[in-house]
């Protein structure tokens, strides 16, 4: 179980580090917003996840292109879709929370769920073993006769 509790620490670790580069990239002083269309749905490694790939113009008149990370089974996007895009020098997000922080998102709550099964139930454990102990220097004894 401390195994289990562990990993899921190392998950929120991980997806605190994400999220926090993902809110500073989100409030950057120097972050610019283009608007974009989606020009693609790229398959991902899985059976029917897709991710957009987007057009958009630069603020200095340069058209680029932006693939996102974020893969879904049943995607909000479909091609010709107007969506805005944040970027700061060569990185770019769709404005959009998956974009942003949903890939640290969902590692950070199973992450959450691992910590609370694998320390919940060692603080279970100990628990019961407190109250093991505290019944058997202070419980009443019962004596019972078996026939």
């Amino acid at each position: 179980m401390g195994l289990f509790g562990t990993v899921g620490v190392l998950l929120m670790v991980w997806s605190g580090w994400h999220s926090l580069q993902a809110y500073n990239f989100h409030h950057n002083p120097e972050i610019r917003e283009a608007p974009g269309v989606v020009v693609a749905l790229i398959p991902g490694d899985t059976h029917n996840t897709f991710a957009p790939k987007v057009s958009f113009t630069k603020g200095d008149g340069i058209e680029t292109f932006y693939e996102s990370k974020s893969f879904t089974k049943s995607p909000d996007y479909f091609v010709g879709k107007e969506v805005s895009v944040l970027y700061v020098g060569s990185e770019y997000k769709i404005y959009s929370f998956d974009d942003l922080y949903g890939n640290s998102a969902i590692p950070g709550l199973v992450g959450l769920v691992f910590f609370l099964v694998g320390f919940g139930t060692i603080a279970f454990f100990i628990y019961r073993q407190k109250i093991i102990k505290k019944l058997r220097t202070q419980g009443t004894p019962l004596k019972a006769t078996v026939t």
